[in-house]
Order: structure tokens, then C-alpha cells, then sequence
């Protein structure tokens, strides 16, 4: 035994620096940072529902101007560009929104001219996901009707009403959320107190 605290002692400076080394191992490697797993739901197709043969997230500005002619209005809101093109209506136009070259978002306008319903809609794609309230105006009867896998929602009425379809690339609904639709929600918001 006297032998052994003898090494010990003789080689303390070389032991306690092995012994340091290993404990800053473990430290470094319990406090790298971990992959964090991204949630997706289940496997989203690379492509959604089309629209004229545009497909968001893969159609380009080119091919919308192709399938859509040339818009009647351009704007610019940070780095999304919005093509404006007409529609059956009026006073609302379709909209298609071009990010970094790509078409990522299309608003198509649906007017009473068009004669097509939600059940249309259902019949074709099944029932929505989800359904969403606007927060902004609770007194609206309309509804967001969202298939995030599909990359496709709609606003209507529960008597089938139209007032627009979305198109938009695959993805989860709280990604649909905070990028397009950020004024719904899934709670209906509270009556409007009018004084």
C-alpha cells in the first residue's frame, strides 16, 4: 500500500492532469449542442396541388407569366414580389407571390361566375385537416379550410360559398400559420362588442 500512495504522490502532477483531461472531455461532450429532430408530421410530398399547371415551390416567375399572361399589377413587399392578375371579379385579383425567383403562393379569387363550391373542393381533396377562424373580424361567416400536406386551403362558408383558394408547397400547419394565414387561429374568436 505505501508503494502505491508513493507512485501516486511521485506522479500526482501526471495523474491529476489525466484526470483533468477526461472530465473536460465529458464536459465538452455533454455540452455540445444536440441536433435538435425537425418535426414534419408525416413525409410531405416535395409538390402540392397545382394551379393552371403551377406548381408552388417549384414553378418559377416565368412559368406563372406563361400559365397566367402578363400581371396587371407588381408589387414589392420586403423580398416577396406579388403578381396581381385578373380574376372573375370584379374588384379582387389573384395573386401570385414569387420569393427568390420561385412562385411560392397563389391566391386564386373565386367569384360567383366561377360556380364552383366547397363540396367541389371536398369531393375532390377530402374533408380539411383543419379548420381556422379569422381573428380580425369574428362577425365573418367565412372559414379557412387548410390541407397542409397538400399544400392547398380555401375560404368558405358552410353553405359552400367560395372566396378564395390558397396554393402553397407542402408543409405543417404551424408553418402554414405564421407564414400566410397568421391573422387565424384554430379558437373562434369572441363575439364583437359593438357600443
Amino acid at each position: 500500500m505505501k508503494k502505491v500512495l508513493s507512485l501516486i504522490w511521485k506522479y500526482k502532477v501526471y495523474i491529476l492532469l489525466v484526470f483533468l483531461l477526461m472530465l473536460g472531455i465529458i464536459a465538452i461532450f455533454y455540452q455540445s449542442p444536440k441536433k435538435e429532430a425537425v418535426i414534419k408530421g408525416p413525409d410531405l410530398p416535395s409538390e402540392g396541388v397545382s394551379y393552371k399547371s403551377i406548381i408552388p415551390g417549384v414553378s418559377n416567375e416565368e412559368d406563372v407569366k406563361k400559365q397566367l399572361g402578363d400581371p396587371i399589377n407588381t408589387k414589392k413587399e420586403e423580398s416577396k414580389k406579388i403578381l396581381e392578375f385578373k380574376s372573375t371579379s370584379p374588384v379582387r385579383t389573384h395573386e401570385a407571390i414569387i420569393e427568390e425567383g420561385k412562385n411560392t403562393f397563389i391566391k386564386e379569387i373565386v367569384s360567383v361566375k366561377d360556380k364552383i363550391k366547397s363540396q367541389d373542393l371536398i369531393q375532390k381533396y377530402g374533408e380539411p385537416t383543419y379548420k381556422l377562424y379569422n381573428q380580425e373580424d369574428s362577425s365573418a361567416p367565412f372559414y379557412l379550410y387548410v390541407y397542409p400536406d397538400k399544400g392547398f386551403a380555401f375560404i368558405g362558408h358552410n353553405d359552400g360559398t367560395l372566396l378564395e383558394i390558397w396554393y402553397f408547397p407542402p408543409t405543417i400547419i404551424s408553418e402554414f400559420i405564421t407564414k400566410w394565414a397568421s391573422n387565424y387561429s384554430f379558437s373562434q374568436p369572441p363575439p364583437s362588442q359593438d357600443n
